[in-house]
């Protein structure tokens, strides 16, 4: 109980202050792909539609995924409708 009550000083502290800590997103995996979510400016916008061409003529682009390429399940919360539909 000696240490209750009493600053302590982080171990790393100092590297993340300095911007020098390391986190996992900072590892460069060779062949790992990265995602993107890419969200509406729109909170309340319909959807017409969704023109994929030009992200998949860029460079590095692999797929372009849209909320008809996934499975149909019905969210339990609005948290969990990551892709619009309709």
């Amino acid at each position: 109980m000696s240490q209750i009550g009493k600053r302590r000083r982080l171990l790393d502290g100092k590297a993340k202050v300095l911007g020098l800590a390391r986190f996992g997103t900072d590892q460069d995996r060779p062949r790992t792909l990265q995602a993107r979510l890419v969200q509406s400016p729109f909170p309340h916008a319909t959807v017409g539609t969704i023109e994929t061409a030009a992200a998949l003529a860029l460079p590095g682009v692999v797929a372009v995924l849209t909320a008809d390429d996934l499975p149909e399940t019905e969210p339990t919360s609005r948290g969990r409708l990551l892709l619009a539909r309709d």
